[in-house]
């Protein structure tokens, strides 16, 4: 193993970086409860949400997107606001995408991701959160609940069988 280490160090990435933004939410139990109350209005759980639903950690790219130099420990509407200061007249729909997929985990329906993009501060491209991972945890007191940003404005980020003719659509000649 030792005569590969130069071959495989080489070839091994020495740090993970991600395709996306990434946000980790934290919920606390008390919170989590809350939302699954019943008779509350899909506005009610938003609200919940927005309020108490705190950035646990995040990737390096998620912080500029979001317009600021650090997030951590800000609220779903904190980052809300601080956005529409740097994205005037932008839709705010990813917001309440983020809490919907949020409520609906905790009261155990199905998710649904709405193309509800957000729009890079200074930047044409365009990302729709989708919740990719979530978790209780057993020795703290609340819930995370992991966001990856999807690109949905970059053609590489699209499958390259939507890019391909079908066989039936291609010819050739002698």
């Amino acid at each position: 193993m030792k005569a590969l280490e130069p071959v495989l160090s080489d070839l091994v990435p020495t740090a993970y970086t991600e395709v996306w933004p990434q946000v980790r939410f934290q919920l606390a139990r008390g919170d989590v409860r809350s939302l699954r109350a019943e008779g509350l209005s899909a506005q009610q759980l938003r609200d919940i949400v927005s309020r108490s639903a705190k950035i646990g950690s995040h990737s390096a790219e998620a912080a500029d997107f979001f317009g600021r130099t650090e997030i951590t420990g800000r609220t779903l509407a904190q980052i809300k606001e601080s956005w529409m200061e740097y994205s005037p007249g932008e839709d705010a729909a990813w917001h309440d995408s983020c809490c919907d997929q949020i409520a609906r985990v905790v009261r155990g329906e199905m998710r649904l991701v709405p193309q509800a993009p957000i729009r890079e501060p200074g930047s044409n491209s365009e990302f729709i959160p989708n919740l990719i991972r979530h978790r209780e945890q057993p020795a703290s007191d609340h819930r995370e609940f992991d966001f990856c940003f999807i690109d949905v404005s970059n053609p590489h980020a699209i499958p390259v069988e939507d890019r391909m003719l079908r066989f039936g659509d291609s010819f050739a000649s002698p």
